[in-house]
Protein backbone atom coordinates (compact mmCIF):
# COMPACT_ATOMS: atom_id res chain seq x y z
CA UNK A 1 0.00 0.00 0.00
CA UNK A 2 2.85 2.42 0.83
CA UNK A 3 4.41 1.84 -2.59
CA UNK A 4 1.11 2.63 -4.32
CA UNK A 5 0.69 5.87 -2.35
CA UNK A 6 4.28 6.97 -2.99
CA UNK A 7 3.99 6.23 -6.72
CA UNK A 8 0.75 8.17 -6.93
CA UNK A 9 2.21 11.20 -5.13
CA UNK A 10 5.15 11.18 -7.54
CA UNK A 11 2.75 11.32 -10.47
CA UNK A 12 0.95 14.30 -8.94
CA UNK A 13 3.57 16.79 -10.09
CA UNK A 14 3.28 20.55 -9.49
CA UNK A 15 2.83 21.17 -13.23
CA UNK A 16 -0.43 23.00 -13.98
CA UNK A 17 -2.22 22.73 -17.32
CA UNK A 18 -4.24 25.92 -17.66
CA UNK A 19 -6.11 24.58 -20.70
CA UNK A 20 -7.59 21.65 -18.76
CA UNK A 21 -11.33 21.57 -19.45
CA UNK A 22 -13.24 20.41 -16.37
CA UNK A 23 -16.59 21.29 -17.95
CA UNK A 24 -16.66 18.24 -20.21
CA UNK A 25 -17.71 14.69 -20.98
CA UNK A 26 -15.21 11.96 -20.13
CA UNK A 27 -14.51 8.23 -20.29
CA UNK A 28 -12.07 6.13 -18.30
CA UNK A 29 -11.06 2.86 -16.71
CA UNK A 30 -9.81 1.86 -13.28
CA UNK A 31 -8.66 -1.17 -11.32
CA UNK A 32 -7.79 -1.91 -7.73
CA UNK A 33 -8.34 -3.89 -4.57
CA UNK A 34 -11.65 -4.95 -3.05
CA UNK A 35 -12.23 -5.86 0.61
CA UNK A 36 -15.56 -7.55 1.36
CA UNK A 37 -17.21 -8.73 4.57
CA UNK A 38 -19.96 -11.37 4.43
CA UNK A 39 -22.21 -12.74 7.16
CA UNK A 40 -24.52 -15.75 6.92
CA UNK A 41 -27.10 -16.19 9.71
CA UNK A 42 -28.93 -19.43 10.49
CA UNK A 43 -32.39 -17.94 11.09
CA UNK A 44 -34.46 -21.08 11.69
CA UNK A 45 -31.92 -23.38 13.34
CA UNK A 46 -30.71 -25.58 10.50
CA UNK A 47 -27.78 -26.69 12.67
CA UNK A 48 -30.14 -27.42 15.56
CA UNK A 49 -32.25 -25.38 18.01
CA UNK A 50 -29.12 -23.99 19.66
CA UNK A 51 -27.94 -22.48 16.36
CA UNK A 52 -30.91 -20.14 15.85
CA UNK A 53 -29.43 -16.70 15.13
CA UNK A 54 -25.85 -17.98 14.93
CA UNK A 55 -23.61 -16.07 12.48
CA UNK A 56 -20.90 -17.29 10.14
CA UNK A 57 -18.58 -14.42 9.13
CA UNK A 58 -15.88 -14.47 6.45
CA UNK A 59 -13.87 -12.09 4.27
CA UNK A 60 -14.23 -11.83 0.48
CA UNK A 61 -11.11 -9.92 -0.53
CA UNK A 62 -10.09 -9.66 -4.17
CA UNK A 63 -9.94 -7.15 -7.01
CA UNK A 64 -12.16 -5.04 -9.22
CA UNK A 65 -12.00 -3.67 -12.76
CA UNK A 66 -14.37 -1.17 -14.34
CA UNK A 67 -15.00 1.23 -17.21
CA UNK A 68 -16.89 4.46 -16.67
CA UNK A 69 -18.08 7.63 -18.33
CA UNK A 70 -19.77 10.83 -17.28
CA UNK A 71 -20.30 14.56 -17.52
CA UNK A 72 -18.85 17.36 -15.39
CA UNK A 73 -20.26 20.83 -14.87
CA UNK A 74 -17.82 23.45 -13.53
CA UNK A 75 -19.71 25.80 -11.22
CA UNK A 76 -18.76 29.15 -9.72
CA UNK A 77 -15.72 29.36 -7.44
CA UNK A 78 -14.31 26.21 -9.07
CA UNK A 79 -16.87 23.90 -7.52
CA UNK A 80 -17.79 20.94 -9.70
CA UNK A 81 -20.83 18.69 -10.06
CA UNK A 82 -20.88 15.53 -12.16
CA UNK A 83 -22.82 12.40 -13.04
CA UNK A 84 -21.04 9.11 -13.71
CA UNK A 85 -22.10 5.63 -14.88
CA UNK A 86 -19.87 2.54 -14.65
CA UNK A 87 -19.80 -1.13 -15.59
CA UNK A 88 -17.29 -3.67 -14.32
CA UNK A 89 -16.45 -6.90 -12.53
CA UNK A 90 -15.79 -7.73 -8.88
CA UNK A 91 -13.49 -10.72 -8.32
CA UNK A 92 -14.33 -11.38 -4.67
CA UNK A 93 -15.53 -14.98 -4.29
CA UNK A 94 -14.93 -16.90 -1.07
CA UNK A 95 -16.60 -19.53 1.09
CA UNK A 96 -16.54 -20.89 4.62
CA UNK A 97 -17.94 -23.99 6.25
CA UNK A 98 -20.09 -23.98 9.37
CA UNK A 99 -19.03 -25.40 11.71
CA UNK A 100 -15.31 -25.84 11.05
CA UNK A 101 -14.38 -28.66 8.67
CA UNK A 102 -13.76 -31.86 10.66
CA UNK A 103 -13.71 -35.59 10.07
CA UNK A 104 -14.83 -36.96 6.72
CA UNK A 105 -17.46 -34.32 5.95
CA UNK A 106 -17.49 -32.98 2.42
CA UNK A 107 -16.38 -29.35 1.88
CA UNK A 108 -19.91 -28.61 0.58
CA UNK A 109 -21.51 -29.58 3.89
CA UNK A 110 -23.09 -26.51 5.59
CA UNK A 111 -21.12 -24.02 3.48
CA UNK A 112 -21.73 -20.30 3.09
CA UNK A 113 -20.30 -18.58 0.02
CA UNK A 114 -20.18 -15.32 -1.91
CA UNK A 115 -19.79 -15.34 -5.71
CA UNK A 116 -18.02 -13.02 -8.13
CA UNK A 117 -20.19 -10.77 -10.24
CA UNK A 118 -20.59 -8.07 -12.84
CA UNK A 119 -21.97 -4.71 -11.77
CA UNK A 120 -23.42 -1.46 -13.07
CA UNK A 121 -23.58 1.75 -11.05
CA UNK A 122 -24.78 5.33 -11.25
CA UNK A 123 -23.34 8.10 -9.10
CA UNK A 124 -23.13 11.82 -8.53
CA UNK A 125 -19.92 13.68 -7.75
CA UNK A 126 -19.40 17.01 -6.02
CA UNK A 127 -16.04 18.61 -5.40
CA UNK A 128 -13.70 21.53 -5.86
CA UNK A 129 -10.91 22.15 -8.38
CA UNK A 130 -7.61 23.44 -6.99
CA UNK A 131 -4.86 25.14 -9.03
CA UNK A 132 -6.87 24.40 -12.23
CA UNK A 133 -5.54 20.84 -12.32
CA UNK A 134 -6.57 18.91 -9.19
CA UNK A 135 -10.09 17.87 -8.19
CA UNK A 136 -11.00 16.69 -4.70
CA UNK A 137 -14.51 15.20 -4.62
CA UNK A 138 -17.12 13.20 -2.75
CA UNK A 139 -19.17 10.57 -4.55
CA UNK A 140 -22.40 8.73 -3.88
CA UNK A 141 -24.78 6.52 -5.80
CA UNK A 142 -26.33 3.09 -6.27
CA UNK A 143 -24.88 -0.21 -7.51
CA UNK A 144 -26.60 -3.28 -9.00
CA UNK A 145 -24.62 -6.54 -9.15
CA UNK A 146 -24.77 -10.21 -10.07
CA UNK A 147 -23.08 -11.08 -6.76
CA UNK A 148 -25.04 -13.75 -4.89
CA UNK A 149 -24.64 -15.27 -1.47
CA UNK A 150 -25.60 -18.84 -0.63
CA UNK A 151 -25.84 -21.44 2.10
CA UNK A 152 -25.64 -24.97 0.74
CA UNK A 153 -25.42 -28.51 2.10
CA UNK A 154 -24.69 -31.18 -0.50
CA UNK A 155 -23.23 -33.84 1.81
CA UNK A 156 -25.37 -36.97 1.20
CA UNK A 157 -24.56 -38.23 4.69
CA UNK A 158 -26.78 -35.55 6.22
CA UNK A 159 -29.72 -33.31 5.38
CA UNK A 160 -29.21 -32.07 1.81
CA UNK A 161 -30.41 -28.52 1.05
CA UNK A 162 -32.02 -27.74 -2.29
CA UNK A 163 -34.22 -25.11 -3.89
CA UNK A 164 -33.45 -21.47 -3.13
CA UNK A 165 -30.01 -21.84 -1.62
CA UNK A 166 -28.90 -18.46 -3.03
CA UNK A 167 -30.05 -14.90 -2.50
CA UNK A 168 -31.18 -12.69 -5.35
CA UNK A 169 -28.49 -10.41 -6.74
CA UNK A 170 -27.05 -7.85 -4.33
CA UNK A 171 -27.61 -4.13 -4.77
CA UNK A 172 -27.27 -1.08 -2.56
CA UNK A 173 -25.98 2.46 -2.04
CA UNK A 174 -22.36 3.59 -1.90
CA UNK A 175 -20.33 6.63 -0.85
CA UNK A 176 -16.70 7.55 -1.33
CA UNK A 177 -13.92 10.07 -1.78
CA UNK A 178 -11.66 10.68 -4.74
CA UNK A 179 -8.73 12.72 -5.99
CA UNK A 180 -8.33 13.47 -9.69
CA UNK A 181 -5.37 15.21 -11.32
CA UNK A 182 -4.59 16.48 -14.83
CA UNK A 183 -1.26 15.10 -16.05
CA UNK A 184 -1.39 16.26 -19.67
CA UNK A 185 -4.06 18.39 -21.34
CA UNK A 186 -7.14 16.12 -21.63
CA UNK A 187 -5.62 13.19 -19.71
CA UNK A 188 -6.34 12.77 -16.00
CA UNK A 189 -5.55 10.17 -13.37
CA UNK A 190 -7.61 9.43 -10.27
CA UNK A 191 -7.64 7.43 -7.08
CA UNK A 192 -10.84 6.54 -5.25
CA UNK A 193 -12.00 4.95 -2.02
CA UNK A 194 -15.59 3.62 -2.12
CA UNK A 195 -17.72 1.97 0.56
CA UNK A 196 -20.66 -0.17 -0.60
CA UNK A 197 -23.45 -1.26 1.76
CA UNK A 198 -25.53 -4.10 0.31
CA UNK A 199 -27.67 -4.60 3.41
CA UNK A 200 -29.23 -8.01 3.97
CA UNK A 201 -31.20 -10.54 1.93
CA UNK A 202 -33.14 -13.65 2.92
CA UNK A 203 -33.52 -17.01 1.22
CA UNK A 204 -35.35 -20.21 2.14
CA UNK A 205 -33.98 -23.64 1.18
CA UNK A 206 -35.77 -26.97 1.47
CA UNK A 207 -34.01 -29.89 3.13
CA UNK A 208 -34.32 -33.46 4.35
CA UNK A 209 -36.09 -34.60 1.20
CA UNK A 210 -38.08 -31.38 0.95
CA UNK A 211 -39.96 -32.02 4.20
CA UNK A 212 -38.51 -28.96 5.96
CA UNK A 213 -37.77 -25.35 5.02
CA UNK A 214 -34.85 -23.44 6.48
CA UNK A 215 -34.32 -19.67 6.41
CA UNK A 216 -30.99 -17.90 6.08
CA UNK A 217 -30.06 -14.21 6.15
CA UNK A 218 -27.08 -12.95 4.19
CA UNK A 219 -25.30 -9.61 4.76
CA UNK A 220 -22.57 -8.09 2.63
CA UNK A 221 -20.48 -4.90 2.56
CA UNK A 222 -17.52 -3.95 0.41
CA UNK A 223 -14.68 -1.42 0.31
CA UNK A 224 -12.62 -0.68 -2.81
CA UNK A 225 -9.46 1.32 -3.45
CA UNK A 226 -8.60 1.90 -7.09
CA UNK A 227 -6.45 3.86 -9.55
CA UNK A 228 -7.75 4.99 -12.93
CA UNK A 229 -7.08 7.00 -16.07
CA UNK A 230 -9.54 9.44 -17.73
CA UNK A 231 -9.83 11.14 -21.10
CA UNK A 232 -11.81 14.40 -21.27
CA UNK A 233 -13.53 15.42 -24.50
Amino acid sequence: MKKIIIAYLCILSPVTFADQNWNSYYIGASAGAAFGKATSTDVSGYQGPESVGSELKYNTNGSQLNMFGGKNWLLSNNFLFGIEAAIGHLDISNKKQYPAYVGVRLPTDSQASTDNGMFVSLAGRFGKVFNDNTLLYAKGGFIQTDIRQSYIDEDPEGCVLSGRTKTTRNSGPFVGLGLEHSIYKNLNIRTEYIYYQFGSANHVASGCGGSNNYSFNEKFSLETLNLGAIYNF
